[in-house]
C-alpha cells in the first residue's frame, strides 16, 4: 500500500464535500492521505473521516464505491484509492464552512 496526500481535485468529486468553499477544500486536502489499495488489500481507518475515491471496496456496509464514505475496515475487490484523516480535524475544518 502506497501513501500520498489527497489531491482537491479528488476530493472536489465526493458529493459531500463538492460543496465545500475552495479554501476549506484545499485545507482539508492538506490534511487528508491518499491510500493506494491493490485489489485483495486492506486498510482499517477505524473511526477516522474515509471517503472512497476509486475502485470498489467492501466493508460493514457492504460494497463501496467512489464517494462514498466510511468507517473501519474495509478490503479491495478492484484496485482503488481512499483517503482519510481524523474525524477531529475534518470536524474542524468542515463545520465552520457549511
Amino acid at each position: 500500500m502506497r501513501h500520498q496526500a489527497a489531491t482537491v481535485h479528488e476530493l472536489s468529486r465526493v458529493a459531500e464535500l463538492s460543496v465545500l468553499p475552495g479554501e476549506t477544500l484545499t485545507r482539508l486536502a492538506r490534511e487528508m492521505e491518499r491510500h493506494e489499495l491493490g485489489a485483495g488489500e486492506e486498510l482499517d481507518a477505524g473511526d477516522s473521516f474515509a471517503v472512497v475515491l476509486g475502485g470498489m471496496l467492501t466493508g460493514a456496509g457492504g460494497v463501496l464505491r467512489p464517494g462514498d464514505r466510511f468507517f473501519g475496515h474495509v478490503r479491495a475487490l478492484t484496485p482503488g484509492s481512499v483517503a482519510t484523516c481524523e474525524q477531529e480535524v475534518y470536524d474542524r475544518l468542515v463545520g465552520t464552512s457549511r
